[in-house]
C-alpha cells in the first residue's frame, strides 16, 4: 500500500512542480464588485481553484452520504420495530393458548 501511495504521489508532485515553474508569469485578477485587484502568478490561481473544487466536492459527498446514512438508520429502526412487534405478537399468542390445553393425567 505504501508503494502504491508513492507511485501516485511522486508523479503528481512532479506534474505540479513543472506546472508551477512553467506558469510563473503574473496575472491580474479584478474582483469586480469589490474594486479589488489581485496580482499573483498563474499557478497560484490554478492551485486555489483546484483546492476549492476538491473541498467543494468533499463537502457535497459528505452531505450526501449523511443523508444516505440517515435513511439507512431509519430503515434499520423500522425493521427492528417490526421484528419487535412480531416477537410480541408471537409471545401473546403462546400465552393465550396456555389455558385451553388439558392437564396431563398421571395413572
Amino acid at each position: 500500500m505504501k508503494r502504491l501511495r508513492w507511485l501516485i504521489t511522486i508523479p503528481l508532485a512532479l506534474i505540479l512542480i513543472v506546472f508551477a515553474v512553467n506558469n510563473r508569469h503574473l496575472v491580474e485578477v479584478n474582483l469586480w464588485p469589490l474594486g479589488f485587484v489581485v496580482q499573483w502568478p498563474l499557478f497560484v490561481f490554478v492551485y486555489v481553484g483546484v483546492i476549492a473544487g476538491f473541498l467543494a466536492g468533499g463537502l457535497i459527498a459528505w452531505a450526501s452520504s449523511g443523508l444516505r446514512h440517515r435513511r439507512a438508520r431509519h430503515r434499520q429502526s423500522d425493521k427492528e420495530s417490526q421484528a419487535a412487534a412480531t416477537h410480541r405478537k408471537d409471545d401473546s399468542e403462546s400465552s393465550e393458548g396456555a389455558g385451553t390445553t388439558s392437564p396431563a393425567v398421571i395413572d
